[in-house]
């Protein structure tokens, strides 16, 4: 039983296992204090600190998710307007190929023929997203087109139910 003069100042605590209790000792003793003394520092010290109530985390998370959200849509757009500019750089460069050249004379896309000689079947949507090419920007669908045609004519390629395939 506490002395009188400590009664009304007492409080009961049940630790959740002997092995909490234990752990706590050895805390207080490190810190060379009676546990009592060390349990109100240390709740103390956590009072003391810029706590944040859960209303504040509640803002806090929403304001991220809002910024968060906001974030993803700018991406989004960013990732269309480069995929849009790479297509359109992909026209300007092969713009030529669609041209008449003189008999005897080709023109090939590098890329196209290093992608479709580095093995398997490529699908149209597969090379033309290779090639980062909007898949439904019709003038350059038809630069590849006229491009894997022109392959296929030297019998470099050969189109199947699944794609294109190198054969040269």
């Amino acid at each position: 039983m506490p002395l009188e003069k400590y009664r009304s100042r007492r409080w009961e605590i049940y630790f959740p296992s002997e092995e909490f209790l234990e752990k706590w000792k050895e805390r207080a003793k490190a810190a060379q204090m009676p546990l009592s003394k060390w349990i109100f520092e240390t709740v103390e010290a956590h009072m003391d600190e810029d706590t944040i109530t859960a209303q504040e985390l509640a803002r806090d998370q929403e304001t991220l998710r809002d910024q968060n959200r906001n974030l993803r849509r700018d991406l989004d757009n960013a990732k269309a307007e480069l995929e849009r500019q790479k297509t359109e750089a992909f026209k300007l460069t092969n713009e030529v190929l669609l041209q008449p050249v003189p008999q005897g004379v080709v023109q090939l896309n590098e890329r196209i023929v290093n992608i479709l000689k580095s093995g398997g079947t490529w699908s149209s949507q597969d090379l033309l997203k290779e090639l980062d090419v909007y898949p439904s920007d019709i003038k350059a669908i038809q630069i590849v087109t006229h491009q894997l045609q022109m392959l296929q004519d030297f019998d470099l390629v050969s189109e199947s139910s699944r794609g294109w395939k190198w054969t040269g």
